[in-house]
């Protein structure tokens, strides 16, 4: 299944300067870099941006995000190191939590900002 059929409905979008090179569908944050290995996220990469340019990221809503590793539905979802949805583990942010399985890579969301 590709992107293109995974559906996702974002209620807020905030527009962010790009600290680096950034890629849709991967987690951001605060201050416009790939989120870390468990770190709160601001939202997800709506579209691909380079260093220095604005950003649309989604904040609130759902959203499609690239999973690193198989994914449940109903599990909580935080960032690995790459910005990519992974299962949650303890001591980590909770960034989401999964609205299906993931599928050929994707996962789709229910944002959380915890």
């Amino acid at each position: 299944m590709s992107t293109s059929a995974l559906t996702y409905q974002p209620i807020l979008r905030l527009t962010i300067k790009a600290t680096q090179d950034l890629t849709a569908f991967h987690f951001v944050d605060f201050e416009g870099n790939i989120c870390g290995l468990g770190a709160q996220s601001l939202g997800v990469a709506d579209y691909d941006a380079t260093s220095g340019e604005n950003i649309s990221v989604i904040t609130l809503g759902t959203a499609i995000v690239r999973a690193s590793e198989s994914i449940a539905n109903g599990e909580y979802i935080s960032s690995d190191a790459l910005g990519n949805a992974k299962v949650f583990e303890a001591g980590e942010k909770i960034c989401g939590k999964a609205l299906g399985a993931s599928s050929n890579g994707f996962v789709k969301i229910l944002l959380t900002q915890l």
